[in-house]
């Protein structure tokens, strides 16, 4: 068995070999190195036995928002092994590449998504929930007059982010999207159905949509009951999200329900949706503001709650 990291010519046999553990068509998963302007073949790690690739995980390099502050993570992604090679502790060695390369290069914090948590509790990754609530569209989400929602037209991207980075700061998790080749490649490809709020013809607040259960990651094809909320920005005092997704809504004659992030409804004290399957890992210590970060708990205490927009899947 041969541990190693990729080349080049890695990338369509890896794409192959990850459509067949997750039943998804491999263009996703080369698309994902196509437009991602961070990557790096030093950060993906594979096992291969007879020239045959067995085993993938790699590290997306990314930074998101803790307190309001910018902190390097790292976006765990890509992880399989061929059935007839699991249990054979081939995942736990390329897990420990990733964490090697993530200290090596100052990526301080960790960041997962998996339904196999003891298997990553293990490695030093802990379980920070996401808390989302379901909210029943009725009559009383209207936008004020003079607002408009309309579906993004051309230079509409370069005005969402803008107003990306004047609001993004106040969540949790947020990746914080700083490098403008993100927006014109990655962020331009993985929009579903953005649509732009506008007052006297100027963007005040955009949004992007999917049909789909709040839990399922790739957009089914089929529409479901629930629109989910998969990315959101405004001028900070033009937060009229739930009026622009009903009025979505009324225009497409869709779903009556949406699934929203808790933390832009901060003084909502009904029922949640907790999604447990967030996990992150403290790398290194780092500083955030005047607070020393230097072990898990300290960790876990400021990421209490996390939000997470589809737009970046990693």
């Amino acid at each position: 068995m041969i541990f190693r990291t990729f080349i080049e010519d890695d990338i369509e046999p890896f794409a192959i070999h990850c459509s067949k553990i997750f039943d998804v068509p491999p263009k996703w998963f080369s698309d994902h190195w196509h437009y991602d302007p961070n990557r790096n073949l030093k950060a993906m790690f594979l096992a291969e036995e007879d020239g045959l690739i067995v085993a993938t995980a790699q590290v997306f390099s990314r930074e998101m928002y803790v307190k309001g502050y910018p902190v390097s993570v790292g976006a765990i992604g890509d992880v399989t092994t061929l059935e007839e090679f699991r249990k054979q502790g081939i995942s736990k060695r390329l897990m420990h590449m990733c964490i090697d390369y993530m200290v090596e290069n100052d990526i301080v914090t960790s960041l997962l998504y998996t339904d196999i948590q003891d298997f990553y509790a293990k490695l030093g990754w802990f379980s920070v929930p996401r808390r989302s609530i379901e909210i029943t569209l009725t009559d009383e989400y209207k936008l004020p007059e003079g607002y408009e929602l309309s579906p993004f037209t051309e230079g509409d991207l370069q005005k969402a982010e803008e107003l990306y980075h004047i609001s993004s700061s106040r969540f949790d998790g947020a990746f914080t999207r700083k490098n403008p080749k993100y927006w014109s490649d990655w962020v331009a490809y993985y929009l579903q159905r953005p649509m732009a709020l506008r007052k006297n013809g100027q963007m005040v607040a955009w949004m992007d949509l999917k049909y789909c259960a709040w839990w399922v990651i790739i957009d089914p094809t089929e529409k479901t009951d629930t629109l989910y909320l998969c990315d959101y920005a405004s001028l900070s005092d033009e937060d009229l999200f739930l009026p622009m997704i009903a009025e979505y809504s009324r225009m497409t004659n869709g779903p009556s329900k949406a699934v929203i992030s808790s933390l832009l409804m901060p003084d909502y004290n009904g029922a949640f949706i907790d999604d447990r399957m967030n996990m992150f890992r403290l790398n290194k210590p780092f500083m955030l503001g005047n607070q020393h970060i230097n072990n898990a708990g300290k960790l876990a205490e400021v990421l209490a709650n996390t939000l997470f927009w589809q737009t970046d899947v990693y």
